[in-house]
Protein backbone atom coordinates (compact mmCIF):
# COMPACT_ATOMS: atom_id res chain seq x y z
CA UNK A 1 0.00 0.00 0.00
CA UNK A 2 1.26 3.45 -0.91
CA UNK A 3 2.24 5.88 1.92
CA UNK A 4 -0.58 8.28 0.45
CA UNK A 5 -3.14 5.52 0.80
CA UNK A 6 -2.18 4.22 4.22
CA UNK A 7 -2.16 8.77 5.46
CA UNK A 8 -5.82 8.33 3.71
CA UNK A 9 -7.00 5.73 6.09
CA UNK A 10 -5.41 7.63 9.06
CA UNK A 11 -7.47 10.79 7.17
CA UNK A 12 -10.70 8.75 6.94
CA UNK A 13 -10.79 8.35 11.17
CA UNK A 14 -10.39 11.73 11.75
CA UNK A 15 -13.37 13.24 9.42
CA UNK A 16 -15.63 10.23 11.04
CA UNK A 17 -14.66 11.23 14.37
CA UNK A 18 -15.48 15.35 13.26
CA UNK A 19 -18.94 14.16 11.45
CA UNK A 20 -19.43 12.61 14.84
CA UNK A 21 -18.46 15.68 16.87
CA UNK A 22 -20.26 17.43 14.43
CA UNK A 23 -23.53 15.79 14.67
CA UNK A 24 -23.71 15.69 18.39
CA UNK A 25 -23.07 19.39 18.20
CA UNK A 26 -26.01 19.81 15.86
CA UNK A 27 -28.43 17.91 18.80
CA UNK A 28 -26.54 20.30 21.89
CA UNK A 29 -28.26 23.34 19.59
CA UNK A 30 -31.31 21.94 18.98
CA UNK A 31 -32.69 19.22 21.14
CA UNK A 32 -30.48 18.69 24.33
CA UNK A 33 -32.14 19.24 27.11
CA UNK A 34 -30.48 21.53 29.61
CA UNK A 35 -29.50 18.79 32.09
CA UNK A 36 -27.56 17.19 29.26
CA UNK A 37 -25.39 19.80 28.87
CA UNK A 38 -22.92 18.56 31.34
CA UNK A 39 -22.03 15.31 29.76
CA UNK A 40 -22.32 16.94 26.22
CA UNK A 41 -19.65 19.13 26.83
CA UNK A 42 -17.54 15.90 27.97
CA UNK A 43 -18.06 13.67 25.14
CA UNK A 44 -17.34 16.91 22.72
CA UNK A 45 -14.13 17.40 24.06
CA UNK A 46 -13.63 13.78 24.29
CA UNK A 47 -14.10 13.83 20.22
CA UNK A 48 -12.24 16.57 19.88
CA UNK A 49 -9.29 15.81 21.94
CA UNK A 50 -9.11 12.11 19.61
CA UNK A 51 -9.29 14.11 16.25
CA UNK A 52 -5.98 16.11 18.03
CA UNK A 53 -4.21 13.34 19.02
CA UNK A 54 -4.54 11.91 15.36
CA UNK A 55 -3.58 14.86 13.46
CA UNK A 56 -0.31 15.47 15.67
CA UNK A 57 0.88 11.98 16.10
CA UNK A 58 4.01 11.02 15.11
CA UNK A 59 2.78 8.22 12.85
CA UNK A 60 0.54 11.27 11.03
CA UNK A 61 3.38 12.97 10.44
CA UNK A 62 5.71 9.92 9.27
CA UNK A 63 2.87 9.31 6.59
CA UNK A 64 2.91 13.05 5.56
CA UNK A 65 6.47 12.45 4.91
CA UNK A 66 6.90 9.39 3.21
CA UNK A 67 3.43 10.65 0.92
CA UNK A 68 5.67 13.72 0.02
CA UNK A 69 8.58 12.16 -1.25
CA UNK A 70 6.28 9.63 -3.40
CA UNK A 71 5.16 10.52 -6.83
CA UNK A 72 1.69 12.28 -5.92
CA UNK A 73 -1.44 13.43 -9.07
CA UNK A 74 -1.68 17.22 -8.51
CA UNK A 75 -4.82 16.48 -6.25
CA UNK A 76 -3.22 14.46 -3.99
CA UNK A 77 -0.62 16.90 -4.03
CA UNK A 78 -3.15 19.92 -3.08
CA UNK A 79 -4.26 17.29 -0.20
CA UNK A 80 -0.73 16.83 1.27
CA UNK A 81 -0.63 20.44 1.46
CA UNK A 82 -3.78 20.92 3.16
CA UNK A 83 -3.39 18.14 5.96
CA UNK A 84 0.68 19.40 6.57
CA UNK A 85 -0.63 23.05 6.61
CA UNK A 86 -3.64 21.83 9.58
CA UNK A 87 -1.15 19.56 11.48
CA UNK A 88 1.63 22.02 12.22
CA UNK A 89 -1.36 24.43 13.29
CA UNK A 90 -2.25 21.43 15.56
CA UNK A 91 0.90 20.53 16.77
CA UNK A 92 1.05 24.30 18.38
CA UNK A 93 -2.12 24.21 20.56
CA UNK A 94 -1.39 22.40 23.72
CA UNK A 95 -3.88 19.37 23.94
CA UNK A 96 -4.70 20.38 27.33
CA UNK A 97 -5.70 23.81 25.39
CA UNK A 98 -7.73 21.95 23.18
CA UNK A 99 -9.99 20.19 25.43
CA UNK A 100 -10.74 23.08 27.71
CA UNK A 101 -11.93 24.82 24.82
CA UNK A 102 -13.98 22.28 23.93
CA UNK A 103 -15.22 22.12 27.47
CA UNK A 104 -15.32 26.20 27.72
CA UNK A 105 -17.39 26.07 24.56
CA UNK A 106 -19.80 23.33 25.09
CA UNK A 107 -20.53 25.48 28.20
CA UNK A 108 -20.94 28.66 27.40
CA UNK A 109 -23.35 27.36 24.39
CA UNK A 110 -26.01 27.41 26.82
CA UNK A 111 -24.96 29.74 29.08
CA UNK A 112 -25.23 31.72 26.42
CA UNK A 113 -29.05 30.64 25.47
CA UNK A 114 -30.32 31.43 28.71
CA UNK A 115 -28.46 34.48 29.33
CA UNK A 116 -30.01 35.79 26.01
CA UNK A 117 -33.67 34.65 27.68
CA UNK A 118 -33.09 36.38 30.99
CA UNK A 119 -31.14 39.19 29.37
CA UNK A 120 -28.54 38.92 31.68
CA UNK A 121 -25.10 39.25 30.35
CA UNK A 122 -23.42 38.97 34.27
CA UNK A 123 -24.35 35.17 33.82
CA UNK A 124 -22.25 35.12 30.59
CA UNK A 125 -19.52 37.68 31.06
CA UNK A 126 -17.41 34.43 32.78
CA UNK A 127 -17.71 32.63 30.26
CA UNK A 128 -16.79 34.87 27.76
CA UNK A 129 -13.92 36.17 29.64
CA UNK A 130 -12.57 32.58 29.97
CA UNK A 131 -13.20 32.55 25.97
CA UNK A 132 -11.22 34.87 25.43
CA UNK A 133 -8.48 34.25 27.76
CA UNK A 134 -8.68 30.39 25.65
CA UNK A 135 -8.52 32.20 22.34
CA UNK A 136 -5.63 34.39 23.30
CA UNK A 137 -3.25 31.53 24.22
CA UNK A 138 -4.97 29.69 21.07
CA UNK A 139 -3.52 32.94 19.03
CA UNK A 140 -0.03 33.16 20.71
CA UNK A 141 0.52 29.33 19.97
CA UNK A 142 0.40 29.79 16.29
CA UNK A 143 3.50 30.30 14.60
CA UNK A 144 2.05 32.55 11.96
CA UNK A 145 1.51 35.92 12.52
CA UNK A 146 2.76 38.56 15.57
CA UNK A 147 -0.29 39.68 15.29
CA UNK A 148 -2.91 38.09 17.13
CA UNK A 149 -5.87 38.81 15.82
CA UNK A 150 -4.31 37.36 12.21
CA UNK A 151 -3.54 34.27 13.92
CA UNK A 152 -7.48 33.54 14.66
CA UNK A 153 -8.41 35.10 11.16
CA UNK A 154 -6.43 32.41 9.69
CA UNK A 155 -8.69 29.40 11.26
CA UNK A 156 -11.27 31.06 9.15
CA UNK A 157 -10.12 32.91 6.13
CA UNK A 158 -6.64 31.59 5.63
CA UNK A 159 -4.10 34.27 4.19
CA UNK A 160 -6.20 37.27 5.39
CA UNK A 161 -5.06 39.76 7.20
CA UNK A 162 -6.42 42.44 9.99
CA UNK A 163 -4.42 45.08 7.97
CA UNK A 164 -6.01 44.35 4.97
CA UNK A 165 -9.29 43.93 6.33
CA UNK A 166 -9.16 47.26 7.68
CA UNK A 167 -8.32 49.07 4.26
CA UNK A 168 -11.03 46.69 2.84
CA UNK A 169 -13.56 47.93 5.74
CA UNK A 170 -12.10 51.65 5.54
CA UNK A 171 -13.27 51.73 2.05
CA UNK A 172 -16.34 50.25 2.19
CA UNK A 173 -17.66 52.25 5.36
CA UNK A 174 -16.51 55.38 2.91
CA UNK A 175 -18.84 54.25 -0.12
CA UNK A 176 -21.73 53.77 2.85
CA UNK A 177 -22.11 56.55 4.82
CA UNK A 178 -23.54 58.67 1.48
CA UNK A 179 -25.15 56.10 0.53
CA UNK A 180 -27.01 55.66 3.69
CA UNK A 181 -27.99 59.29 3.94
CA UNK A 182 -29.50 59.37 0.08
CA UNK A 183 -31.80 56.01 0.66
CA UNK A 184 -32.63 56.56 4.27
CA UNK A 185 -35.51 58.03 5.47
CA UNK A 186 -37.90 56.81 3.01
CA UNK A 187 -41.73 56.74 4.01
CA UNK A 188 -41.69 52.78 5.56
CA UNK A 189 -42.90 50.04 3.64
CA UNK A 190 -46.08 48.32 4.46
CA UNK A 191 -46.63 46.35 7.66
CA UNK A 192 -46.76 42.43 7.40
CA UNK A 193 -49.32 40.85 9.40
CA UNK A 194 -48.12 37.96 11.97
CA UNK A 195 -47.85 34.48 10.38
CA UNK A 196 -48.30 31.35 12.77
CA UNK A 197 -45.47 29.07 13.58
CA UNK A 198 -47.25 26.48 11.07
CA UNK A 199 -47.72 29.02 8.59
CA UNK A 200 -43.90 30.09 8.78
CA UNK A 201 -42.89 26.18 8.56
CA UNK A 202 -44.89 25.92 5.20
CA UNK A 203 -43.20 28.63 3.57
CA UNK A 204 -39.92 28.14 4.83
CA UNK A 205 -40.40 24.29 3.53
CA UNK A 206 -41.63 25.58 0.14
CA UNK A 207 -38.65 28.22 -0.36
CA UNK A 208 -35.60 25.44 0.09
CA UNK A 209 -37.28 23.00 -1.81
CA UNK A 210 -37.78 25.72 -4.54
CA UNK A 211 -34.17 26.73 -4.40
CA UNK A 212 -32.94 23.24 -4.74
CA UNK A 213 -32.46 21.77 -1.26
CA UNK A 214 -32.49 18.34 -0.89
CA UNK A 215 -34.55 16.72 2.01
CA UNK A 216 -33.34 13.18 1.42
CA UNK A 217 -30.18 14.46 1.81
CA UNK A 218 -30.72 17.22 4.95
CA UNK A 219 -33.27 18.34 7.22
CA UNK A 220 -34.51 21.78 8.67
CA UNK A 221 -34.85 22.64 12.30
CA UNK A 222 -35.13 25.27 14.88
CA UNK A 223 -32.75 27.29 17.32
CA UNK A 224 -32.33 30.45 18.90
CA UNK A 225 -29.53 31.40 16.54
CA UNK A 226 -29.72 29.75 13.35
CA UNK A 227 -26.90 27.74 11.97
CA UNK A 228 -25.39 25.14 9.29
CA UNK A 229 -24.10 21.68 10.03
CA UNK A 230 -22.62 19.90 7.00
CA UNK A 231 -22.09 16.64 8.24
CA UNK A 232 -21.57 15.44 5.05
CA UNK A 233 -22.91 15.97 1.37
CA UNK A 234 -25.57 13.22 2.79
CA UNK A 235 -26.72 14.67 5.39
CA UNK A 236 -26.68 18.41 5.88
CA UNK A 237 -28.56 19.97 8.71
CA UNK A 238 -30.46 23.50 8.51
CA UNK A 239 -31.97 25.20 11.29
CA UNK A 240 -33.76 28.52 11.52
CA UNK A 241 -36.27 30.84 13.78
CA UNK A 242 -39.58 31.41 13.22
CA UNK A 243 -40.68 34.89 14.81
CA UNK A 244 -44.12 35.14 13.94
CA UNK A 245 -44.45 38.70 13.76
CA UNK A 246 -41.20 39.43 11.53
CA UNK A 247 -42.05 37.07 8.46
CA UNK A 248 -38.75 38.29 6.27
CA UNK A 249 -36.20 37.72 9.12
CA UNK A 250 -37.62 34.43 9.19
CA UNK A 251 -37.44 33.70 5.39
CA UNK A 252 -34.57 35.64 5.49
CA UNK A 253 -32.19 33.08 8.01
CA UNK A 254 -34.00 30.51 6.30
CA UNK A 255 -32.58 31.46 3.07
CA UNK A 256 -29.31 32.41 4.23
CA UNK A 257 -28.43 29.32 6.14
CA UNK A 258 -30.42 27.07 2.85
CA UNK A 259 -27.53 28.93 0.96
CA UNK A 260 -24.83 27.34 3.34
CA UNK A 261 -26.76 24.27 3.09
CA UNK A 262 -26.53 24.07 -0.82
CA UNK A 263 -22.99 24.53 -0.63
CA UNK A 264 -22.95 21.61 1.46
CA UNK A 265 -25.08 19.47 -0.43
CA UNK A 266 -22.69 20.02 -3.59
CA UNK A 267 -19.33 19.88 -2.03
CA UNK A 268 -17.63 17.03 -4.22
CA UNK A 269 -17.96 13.86 -2.47
CA UNK A 270 -15.13 12.38 -4.23
CA UNK A 271 -12.77 14.57 -2.43
CA UNK A 272 -13.32 13.31 0.66
CA UNK A 273 -11.04 10.89 1.00
CA UNK A 274 -8.52 13.59 0.14
CA UNK A 275 -9.50 15.69 2.67
CA UNK A 276 -10.41 18.28 -0.22
CA UNK A 277 -14.68 17.96 0.29
CA UNK A 278 -14.87 21.49 2.17
CA UNK A 279 -15.03 24.80 1.59
CA UNK A 280 -11.61 26.47 1.12
CA UNK A 281 -12.49 29.44 3.97
CA UNK A 282 -15.49 30.77 5.57
CA UNK A 283 -16.01 34.27 3.37
CA UNK A 284 -16.39 32.26 0.33
CA UNK A 285 -19.40 29.75 2.33
CA UNK A 286 -21.02 33.19 3.52
CA UNK A 287 -20.59 34.73 0.03
CA UNK A 288 -23.15 31.29 -0.84
CA UNK A 289 -25.82 32.06 2.05
CA UNK A 290 -25.45 35.61 1.61
CA UNK A 291 -25.93 35.46 -2.40
CA UNK A 292 -29.03 33.55 -1.47
CA UNK A 293 -30.30 35.23 0.74
CA UNK A 294 -29.67 38.78 -1.02
CA UNK A 295 -29.43 38.47 -4.26
CA UNK A 296 -31.68 36.21 -4.96
CA UNK A 297 -33.91 36.57 -1.48
CA UNK A 298 -34.11 40.26 -1.83
CA UNK A 299 -34.67 40.35 -5.05
CA UNK A 300 -38.47 41.60 -6.73
CA UNK A 301 -38.24 38.63 -9.06
CA UNK A 302 -38.05 36.12 -5.85
CA UNK A 303 -41.28 37.60 -4.55
CA UNK A 304 -43.39 37.84 -7.73
CA UNK A 305 -42.68 33.73 -7.29
CA UNK A 306 -42.93 33.80 -3.23
CA UNK A 307 -45.93 36.60 -2.82
CA UNK A 308 -49.29 33.65 -4.27
CA UNK A 309 -47.34 31.25 -2.33
CA UNK A 310 -47.49 33.09 0.71
CA UNK A 311 -51.33 34.35 -0.06
CA UNK A 312 -52.32 30.84 -0.41
CA UNK A 313 -50.79 29.58 2.56
CA UNK A 314 -52.06 32.13 5.02
CA UNK A 315 -55.93 33.11 2.83
CA UNK A 316 -57.40 34.72 5.87
CA UNK A 317 -55.23 37.25 5.84
CA UNK A 318 -54.83 40.75 3.85
CA UNK A 319 -53.00 39.64 0.41
CA UNK A 320 -49.45 40.85 0.22
CA UNK A 321 -48.11 42.28 -3.56
CA UNK A 322 -44.57 40.98 -4.96
CA UNK A 323 -44.22 45.28 -4.79
CA UNK A 324 -45.32 45.27 -0.71
CA UNK A 325 -42.56 42.63 0.03
CA UNK A 326 -39.79 43.95 -1.85
CA UNK A 327 -40.30 47.26 -0.27
CA UNK A 328 -40.21 45.92 3.15
CA UNK A 329 -37.28 43.72 2.43
CA UNK A 330 -35.59 46.41 1.32
CA UNK A 331 -35.20 49.46 3.64
CA UNK A 332 -32.63 51.48 4.81
CA UNK A 333 -33.35 51.27 7.79
CA UNK A 334 -30.13 51.28 11.07
CA UNK A 335 -31.25 48.54 13.12
CA UNK A 336 -29.58 46.90 16.67
CA UNK A 337 -29.79 43.34 15.68
CA UNK A 338 -27.43 42.08 12.62
CA UNK A 339 -29.31 39.24 11.09
CA UNK A 340 -32.89 41.53 10.94
CA UNK A 341 -30.07 44.36 9.38
CA UNK A 342 -31.06 45.55 5.88
CA UNK A 343 -28.65 44.82 3.53
CA UNK A 344 -26.95 48.46 3.33
CA UNK A 345 -26.21 48.94 6.48
CA UNK A 346 -25.35 45.22 7.25
CA UNK A 347 -21.81 45.73 6.70
CA UNK A 348 -21.55 48.34 9.43
CA UNK A 349 -22.33 45.69 11.82
CA UNK A 350 -19.78 43.28 11.30
CA UNK A 351 -17.23 46.57 11.47
CA UNK A 352 -18.00 46.87 15.05
CA UNK A 353 -17.57 43.46 15.57
CA UNK A 354 -14.71 43.31 13.39
CA UNK A 355 -13.30 46.34 16.18
CA UNK A 356 -14.35 45.11 19.48
CA UNK A 357 -13.03 41.77 18.63
CA UNK A 358 -9.51 42.91 18.23
CA UNK A 359 -10.03 45.26 21.44
CA UNK A 360 -11.04 42.52 23.44
CA UNK A 361 -8.47 39.96 22.24
CA UNK A 362 -5.67 42.37 22.73
CA UNK A 363 -6.66 43.68 26.30
CA UNK A 364 -7.78 47.15 25.34
CA UNK A 365 -11.37 46.40 26.44
CA UNK A 366 -12.35 44.18 29.55
CA UNK A 367 -15.30 42.29 29.22
CA UNK A 368 -17.22 44.07 31.94
CA UNK A 369 -16.51 47.32 30.20
CA UNK A 370 -18.00 45.41 26.29
CA UNK A 371 -22.07 45.95 26.67
CA UNK A 372 -21.36 49.49 27.01
CA UNK A 373 -18.65 49.76 24.71
CA UNK A 374 -20.33 48.11 22.13
CA UNK A 375 -23.53 50.38 22.78
CA UNK A 376 -21.29 53.16 22.47
CA UNK A 377 -20.19 51.92 19.00
CA UNK A 378 -24.05 50.87 17.70
CA UNK A 379 -24.85 55.27 18.38
CA UNK A 380 -21.88 55.85 16.75
CA UNK A 381 -22.11 54.24 13.71
CA UNK A 382 -25.71 53.59 12.96
CA UNK A 383 -27.25 56.34 14.84
CA UNK A 384 -29.56 53.96 17.71
CA UNK A 385 -28.75 52.53 20.75
CA UNK A 386 -29.60 48.90 21.92
CA UNK A 387 -32.16 48.77 24.36
CA UNK A 388 -31.10 45.84 25.94
CA UNK A 389 -28.36 43.12 26.01
CA UNK A 390 -30.47 41.11 23.74
CA UNK A 391 -30.48 43.27 20.94
CA UNK A 392 -26.84 44.37 22.27
CA UNK A 393 -24.23 42.01 22.91
CA UNK A 394 -26.07 39.07 23.61
CA UNK A 395 -27.58 39.02 20.52
CA UNK A 396 -25.21 36.53 18.55
CA UNK A 397 -23.85 33.21 19.37
CA UNK A 398 -20.32 33.06 17.79
CA UNK A 399 -18.57 34.15 20.75
CA UNK A 400 -20.26 31.24 23.08
CA UNK A 401 -19.03 29.03 20.31
CA UNK A 402 -15.08 30.76 20.49
CA UNK A 403 -15.71 32.42 17.35
CA UNK A 404 -13.38 35.40 17.23
CA UNK A 405 -12.18 36.02 13.85
CA UNK A 406 -15.30 34.52 12.02
CA UNK A 407 -17.41 38.18 11.39
CA UNK A 408 -15.60 39.73 8.87
CA UNK A 409 -16.54 36.22 6.51
CA UNK A 410 -19.45 38.00 6.68
CA UNK A 411 -18.55 41.13 4.80
CA UNK A 412 -16.16 38.94 2.57
CA UNK A 413 -18.97 37.36 1.61
CA UNK A 414 -21.05 39.79 1.13
CA UNK A 415 -18.47 41.76 -1.15
CA UNK A 416 -18.08 37.81 -3.26
CA UNK A 417 -21.97 37.80 -3.55
CA UNK A 418 -22.19 41.03 -5.56
CA UNK A 419 -19.31 40.00 -8.03
CA UNK A 420 -21.26 36.80 -8.80
CA UNK A 421 -24.37 38.82 -9.55
CA UNK A 422 -22.40 41.43 -11.48
CA UNK A 423 -21.19 38.10 -13.55
CA UNK A 424 -24.35 36.41 -13.51
CA UNK A 425 -26.00 39.14 -15.55
CA UNK A 426 -23.72 38.25 -18.80
CA UNK A 427 -23.82 34.82 -18.40
CA UNK A 428 -27.37 33.78 -17.05
CA UNK A 429 -29.25 37.09 -18.85
CA UNK A 430 -32.60 35.61 -17.98
CA UNK A 431 -32.44 34.43 -14.41
CA UNK A 432 -34.54 37.07 -12.90
CA UNK A 433 -37.36 35.83 -15.36
CA UNK A 434 -36.90 32.28 -14.28
CA UNK A 435 -36.49 33.18 -10.99
CA UNK A 436 -39.95 34.83 -10.97
CA UNK A 437 -41.46 31.35 -12.46
CA UNK A 438 -39.83 29.59 -9.07
CA UNK A 439 -36.95 27.78 -11.38
CA UNK A 440 -33.89 28.82 -9.42
CA UNK A 441 -32.14 25.70 -10.52
CA UNK A 442 -29.72 27.77 -13.23
CA UNK A 443 -27.84 29.84 -10.43
CA UNK A 444 -27.17 26.99 -9.08
CA UNK A 445 -25.98 25.03 -11.52
CA UNK A 446 -23.30 27.49 -12.02
CA UNK A 447 -22.20 27.67 -8.59
CA UNK A 448 -22.44 23.71 -8.53
CA UNK A 449 -19.76 23.95 -11.47
CA UNK A 450 -17.80 27.23 -10.66
CA UNK A 451 -17.99 26.96 -6.72
CA UNK A 452 -19.08 23.76 -5.60
CA UNK A 453 -17.46 21.03 -7.21
CA UNK A 454 -14.13 23.57 -6.46
CA UNK A 455 -13.89 21.92 -2.72
CA UNK A 456 -10.57 22.49 -1.57
CA UNK A 457 -9.00 22.37 -4.73
CA UNK A 458 -7.61 26.40 -4.70
CA UNK A 459 -7.83 28.97 -2.23
CA UNK A 460 -11.26 30.78 -1.86
CA UNK A 461 -9.72 33.76 -3.44
CA UNK A 462 -8.42 31.92 -6.42
CA UNK A 463 -12.02 29.29 -6.85
CA UNK A 464 -13.51 33.45 -6.63
CA UNK A 465 -11.37 34.88 -9.59
CA UNK A 466 -11.83 31.48 -11.43
CA UNK A 467 -15.50 32.32 -11.32
CA UNK A 468 -15.70 35.70 -12.33
CA UNK A 469 -12.60 37.04 -13.35
CA UNK A 470 -10.89 40.29 -11.69
CA UNK A 471 -13.51 42.07 -10.19
CA UNK A 472 -13.64 45.37 -7.73
CA UNK A 473 -15.87 43.67 -5.30
CA UNK A 474 -16.47 46.58 -3.17
CA UNK A 475 -17.69 48.69 -6.46
CA UNK A 476 -20.14 45.65 -7.26
CA UNK A 477 -21.73 45.95 -3.83
CA UNK A 478 -22.26 49.63 -3.64
CA UNK A 479 -23.55 49.17 -7.56
CA UNK A 480 -26.06 46.50 -5.98
CA UNK A 481 -27.41 48.67 -3.07
CA UNK A 482 -27.94 51.09 -5.82
CA UNK A 483 -29.51 49.10 -8.21
CA UNK A 484 -31.85 47.66 -5.22
CA UNK A 485 -32.75 51.15 -4.00
CA UNK A 486 -33.59 52.65 -7.10
CA UNK A 487 -35.89 50.02 -7.67
CA UNK A 488 -37.80 50.94 -4.53
CA UNK A 489 -37.80 54.32 -4.91
CA UNK A 490 -39.71 53.58 -8.17
CA UNK A 491 -42.19 51.02 -6.62
CA UNK A 492 -42.80 54.09 -3.94
CA UNK A 493 -44.05 56.54 -6.70
CA UNK A 494 -45.74 53.85 -8.53
CA UNK A 495 -47.82 53.41 -5.33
Amino acid sequence: MRPFQRLQKKLDEIQLLSSLNATIGWDQQTNLPRNGAPLRSEQSAYLTAKVHQKIVSAEFGDLIAQSKSSELSLHERRSIEEMERLRMKKIQLPTELVNEMSKATSAAINAWAQAKTDNDFSSFAPHLKKLLELSREKAQAYNISDVLYDNLLDDYDPSVTSAQLSTLFSRLETKLSPLITEYSGHRPAPELEAFSNTELNQINSKIIEALGFDLNSGRLDQSPHPFTMGISPSDVRLTTRNDPNNLLATIGGTIHECGHGLYEQNLPADLRPLGLCAAPGAGIHESQSRFYENVIGRSLSFFQWLAPIINRIRSNGRALSPEDLYLAANPVLPSPIRIEADETTYNLHIIIRFQLEQALLNGDLSVQDAPMAWNDAYEKALGIRPKNHQEGILQDIHWSLGYFGYFPSYTLGNLYSASYKKHLKTVLPNIDSQNRNGDFSEALAWLRTNIHQKGSLFTQEEIVEQAVGEQDHVSNLIEHFHERQTLAQTLRERS
